[in-house]
């Protein structure tokens, strides 16, 4: 596979970046529903050491200077969490989490609707082959 995307199938570099970003979208979406679903203060507190450094961007930073949880999550403090929901980049965080799960879905869907209905390769352009 060339490393440069074509008019027929895309690269190496795209198919990577594409299928990389996917995977990294589906573990923030599940690793923040899990989080929010935990009630063992030491379960979520694993959860979130995954789930904040790599959903730092979104409103993880605020999240984190607000409520004090960084020094509990990252500096092994042992102590009970902070009730996130009491914050304010709680709302735009939960509705960022749902618009990007929404977005993921609609995204699968057109690429199986591009498979089973108009049958234009489309999936096999967005793979490791020639």
């Amino acid at each position: 596979m060339p490393i440069k995307s074509s008019a027929t199938h895309y690269g190496t570099v795209a198919v990577t970046l594409h299928w990389l970003s996917a995977l990294l979208i589906v573990a923030m979406i599940v690793s923040g529903f899990r989080a929010t679903g935990a009630e063992d203060s030491t379960a979520k507190t694993s959860i979130l050491q995954f789930h904040i450094p790599f959903g730092m961007a979104a409103s993880g930073i605020g999240m984190m200077v607000l409520s004090g949880a960084g020094p509990i999550i990252f500096g092994g403090e042992a102590s009970i969490l902070p009730d996130f929901r009491d914050y304010l980049p709680r709302t735009p965080h939960g509705f960022g989490a749902r618009l990007i799960l929404a977005l993921f879905i609609v995204h699968a869907g057109a690429a199986l609707y591009h498979n089973a209905i108009k049958k234009d390769g489309l999936l096999g352009r967005m793979w490791f082959a020639d």
